[in-house]
C-alpha cells in the first residue's frame, strides 16, 4: 500500500501473446492455443478460444475480425487478414504504425519469419481487395440487380 501524499511508479502497460500448439489424445501437436497476459490485470494468462487475439488499440481490430475472421479460411488467407486488420487499424489511429513483421506458426514447422517482400506483397493484394471493396458500393443499382 502506497502512504498518502507518496505518488506509486505505474505500471508500464505490457502485453504478451502466447501462441503455440497442445498435444492432442494421440500425443500430436495440432490443437491450436493462443494465450495473453497483460500487465494491468496482473498478468494471468487468458486462454482465446475464438481464433485470434488483439491487443492495444483494439476497436477497428475487433470490428474488422468479427467481420471478416472464418476460421476453416486457409494459412494464407488468415495471414492476409491478420495484415490487412494491422493496416487498417494504422491507417485510422496515429498511435499505431510502423514497420509490420508477420510470424506464422504452424505445428509441423513451428514459427516461419515472412520476408519484408512477403509482407509487401500481401500488403499490394489488400489494397487491391480493399480497392474491390469500395467500388462495389459504387455500381448502380442496375448493375444490383443483374
Amino acid at each position: 500500500m502506497v502512504p498518502p501524499g507518496v505518488q506509486a511508479i505505474a505500471r508500464p502497460d505490457l502485453a504478451f501473446v502466447i501462441a503455440g500448439y497442445d498435444a492432442d489424445a494421440t500425443g500430436v501437436y495440432r490443437v491450436p492455443r493462443l494465450y495473453q497476459t497483460v500487465s494491468s490485470l496482473d498478468f494471468p494468462p487468458m486462454l482465446h478460444e475464438y481464433g485470434f487475439v488483439i491487443s492495444g488499440v483494439a476497436q477497428y481490430a475487433l470490428y474488422l475480425l468479427n467481420r471478416l475472421y472464418e476460421p476453416d479460411r486457409t494459412l494464407a488467407d488468415l495471414t492476409s487478414l491478420a495484415l490487412y486488420v494491422i493496416t487498417e487499424t494504422a491507417s485510422q489511429d496515429g498511435k499505431v504504425g510502423g514497420p509490420v513483421r508477420v510470424v506464422t506458426i504452424t505445428p509441423d514447422k513451428g514459427g516461419a519469419l515472412l520476408t519484408d517482400d512477403q509482407v509487401r506483397s500481401l500488403h499490394e493484394s489488400n489494397e487491391a481487395r480493399a480497392k474491390a471493396l469500395r467500388q462495389s458500393f459504387y455500381t448502380s443499382s442496375q448493375e444490383v440487380k443483374a
